[in-house]
């Protein structure tokens, strides 16, 4: 049974959020079943100033997401890692906006540490601007690659923003990875983000080929023994076209001990797959239930 545990806000929330009404969020690809889904309260009160929502700077569905986020991580899978959230709302949503937030949340309850990884280094000022437009400038901002491989990170509290083609190199000249670089860093409880998180989609060897170098360190990187604290954020604006595609998701808790598919994704995709879009509706339906 997932643990919630309610979070001590050092501001005052949004008045909608107490009520558990933050606004209509589009949901994306949602299906008309999905639609009538409703999500779970919420019980998770954000640490942000409030004048971030009563000036527009962050709308009532972004702090929802927000939300729904922190709510998330105050959970606990059968495995004893913590769950993971989904932001796959669609292009225009703002959901840089939305992970920026979430970002600020956690630095400002002490967890001053957050990896964002995406598909581009260039993607980099995009992330400098979501920051700055949610008073944040303060929250250091700085990209892995100023860092050999074979360096200790000097960098201190704040954001590292690392492409997925990063975080698979390897020094030419000893044992040292990136992965391990990053982990040294993050420290027990950080945040990461997955975004553009389709990227690792092919974590999974089928009969197709085999699993990708990057999805092979996604799933690394959310190992629930030995990482069970990170806080793990999927975002995507692309929509699962496959079952087997979700087998990065490894921490939203649908497969493994515990839940209705113990023996883990394999069972879960041979299950599903059978259903047919039934079957998959049933999943998006869930995940909406459960605040995912």
């Amino acid at each position: 049974e997932r643990l919630i545990q309610r979070a001590t806000p050092i501001g005052v929330a949004h008045r909608d959020v107490e009520r558990g009404d933050v606004g209509n969020a589009p949901v994306a690809a949602a299906t008309p079943g999905a639609a009538l889904v409703v999500p779970p309260p919420i019980t998770y009160r954000p640490h942000l100033d409030p004048q971030l929502v009563i000036t527009g700077a962050l709308s009532n569905p972004q702090l929802e997401r927000v939300c729904y986020a922190g709510q998330r991580h105050s959970q606990r899978l059968t495995t004893g890692a913590r769950a993971a959230y989904v932001l796959g709302d669609g292009t225009g949503f703002g959901k840089g906006r939305a992970l920026a937030g979430m970002i600020i949340d956690n630095y400002n309850q002490e967890r001053r540490r957050t990896l964002w990884l995406s598909i581009s280094n260039q993607l980099l000022e995009s992330t400098r601007r979501d920051l700055k437009d949610l008073n944040a400038s303060h929250i250091a901002l700085n990209q892995l690659n100023d860092w050999e491989v074979n360096e200790d990170l000097s960098f201190g509290n704040g954001v590292i923003f690392c492409s997925y083609n990063t975080l698979i190199a390897k020094s030419k000249i000893s044992s040292k990875t990136r992965m391990q670089q990053l982990i040294d860093w993050l420290g027990d409880d950080g945040l990461v983000i997955f975004d553009e998180c389709q990227r690792a989609q092919h974590a999974l060897a089928t009969a197709q080929g085999e699993a990708t170098q990057t999805g092979t360190a996604v799933l690394d990187l959310q190992d629930h023994a030995a990482r069970p604290n990170l806080r793990f954020v999927y975002s995507s604006a692309t929509s699962v076209v496959e079952v087997e595609h979700m087998c990065y998701m490894d921490r939203l808790g649908l497969w493994g001990p515990g839940t209705s598919f113990p023996s883990g994704f394999k069972e879960f995709m041979s299950e599903i797959e059978a259903g047919g879009l039934g079957a998959l509706e049933m999943v998006t339906r869930s995940m909406k239930a459960f605040g995912m």
